[in-house]
């Protein structure tokens, strides 16, 4: 029985340019920039690679593109195996309002083979540009996390699945209507402007009133906890946290700490963790009256709370509720033969 192995290149290393910059050879210009390996089939016994491309155009693949290609393989992995070209068909013409029927049919299947981006496609979109499906999200952060984890590849696979239509993808900014309020976590900073202008004062409220609109709930810090309650619920890796998440644990490296006052005299504190794989920020709304947390930077801690998007930061979040010192991850060689890592220098 043969086997063969299927290898689908990650976002940035699919393209092209890619190939021949590893191999110390300049693109040619008659290779489109959109093109892209679509996928590769290794065969272990035969030594034999068969690269698929796929490109807006594939017609504009001349038999001296496709032999420069192999070519660029070739310096790549030497006569270690032999790599032949093949082109992918040509997309077949998909009309906008028929895509956008079925991206959510899309969205669901790339959910099911890769649950964690269902965090940055929250609020994704896609259109129609010649050939090739645009995926538009709001903001860098959500294209970066989505190039990292190859969701192109994904998205272009789902669209096959469900329509039947092998299209180029590209995940790119798109622009989105921002929040009509201001938001509340602004910091309350008139300018000069705008304190000429500001109308009368009106009379202070009553004590009464004024207790009656900043009371929050008192927040009950345990022996021990850094904020809120002490819990011991194992921390997941920050990749895997989901929105909607109730009571989501993660533990990570501490930094970007910040508070904040904002217009109703609600102090807001954030800050990210990171567990050196991935990061989240993390956000809590306090009274003034309630004393700083004391988190460092390089600091460790577990947090607790609820995975939300925020509308602001346009990315998801993590409403922490409680906080706990934790320590950074040792490593153990745990091997029964030692291991020793030789660092040669060569001229």
């Amino acid at each position: 029985m043969s086997v063969t192995l299927v290898v689908v290149p990650s976002d940035d290393r699919a393209g092209l340019g890619y190939i021949f910059r590893r191999a110390g050879m300049s693109a040619p210009d008659s290779i489109p920039s959109s093109s892209r390996i679509e996928k590769i089939d290794i065969h272990p016994e035969s030594g034999q690679w068969v690269v698929h491309l796929a490109s807006p155009g594939v017609a504009a693949f001349s038999e001296e593109c496709c032999e420069l290609i192999c070519l660029a393989f070739h310096k790549i992995l030497g006569d270690r195996c032999d790599a032949q070209v093949k082109l992918a068909a040509a997309a077949a013409a998909v009309d906008a309002s028929g895509l956008e029927r079925c991206w959510e049919r899309v969205v669901e299947r790339v959910l099911d083979c890769a649950p964690s981006v269902g965090v940055w496609l929250g609020q994704a979109r896609c259109r129609i540009d010649g050939d090739c499906m645009i995926v538009e999200v709001p903001g860098e952060v959500q294209r970066t996390k989505l190039a990292e984890r190859g969701c192109a590849s994904l998205i272009s696979d789902a669209l096959h699945h469900v329509a039947g239509v092998r299209m180029a993808v590209m995940i790119d900014v798109g622009e989105f209507d921002a929040p009509r309020d201001p938001p509340e976590d602004d910091v309350c900073m008139p300018s000069d402007a705008d304190a000429a202008s500001a109308p009368p004062q009106l009379p202070a409220p009553s004590p009464a009133t004024e207790k009656r609109r900043g009371r929050r709930r008192r927040v009950v810090t345990d022996e021990g906890a850094i904020r809120g309650r002490w819990f011991t619920d194992p921390a997941q890796p920050v990749s895997s946290l989901v929105q909607g998440q109730k009571k989501a644990v993660a533990r990570g490296e501490v930094f970007g700490y910040v508070e904040r006052l904002t217009r109703t005299g609600l102090k807001i504190v954030s800050f990210s963790i990171t567990d050196r794989e991935d990061s989240i920020m993390c956000k809590c709304f306090c009274d003034p009256e309630e004393p700083s947390f004391g988190l460092t930077e390089g600091q460790w801690a577990r947090v607790r709370g609820e995975v939300q998007y925020d509308q602001y930061a346009r990315e998801i979040v993590l409403a922490v509720s409680d906080i706990m010192p934790d320590s950074a991850p040792t490593r153990h060689d745990t091997s029964p033969d030692k291991r020793v890592e030789l660092h040669l220098h060569t001229k």
